[in-house]
């Protein structure tokens, strides 16, 4: 298998453990104990998505990312977080909530950055 297919099954296996998880009716996110921990739940799951739809769209070196393949990795990544909450709006017991969507693109954001900051090492590393 090459690295590219395994990144892209990676990507695939973990758009569709979202999509089960938000099909599961009635479900309750852990309590982390405090305010607003299913909102951090939510921007850790999407930074993990984020970091996982970079990596299927942009591979692992630094040198191959483009302004074009982070619009479209982020793209992706913020699509899958717009239709994962309208299809919690179909799931009995479950909503689809802007504030969700919001902390879901929070985590992309912030796998973006991450991205970026490694990728600045990296490259600073690997000349020289």
């Amino acid at each position: 298998m090459t690295l590219r297919i395994i990144l892209t099954a990676q990507f695939i296996a973990l758009s569709a453990l979202i999509y089960w998880l938000s099909d599961i009716p009635n479900l309750v996110p852990p309590y982390l104990g405090f305010d607003l921990s299913d909102k951090v739940i939510h921007a850790l799951a999407f930074f993990t998505y984020g970091i996982s739809s970079q990596l299927a769209v942009l591979g692992w070196m630094p040198n191959a990312v483009t302004g074009l393949r982070v619009t479209v990795s982020t793209s992706i990544a913020v699509m899958y977080a717009a239709t994962d909450e309208a299809h919690q709006l179909m799931v009995p017991g479950r909503t689809g909530a802007l504030d969700d969507f919001v902390a879901d693109c929070i985590g992309i954001a912030l796998s973006l950055l991450l991205r970026s900051i490694l990728g600045k090492i990296i490259l600073r590393f690997h000349r020289g």
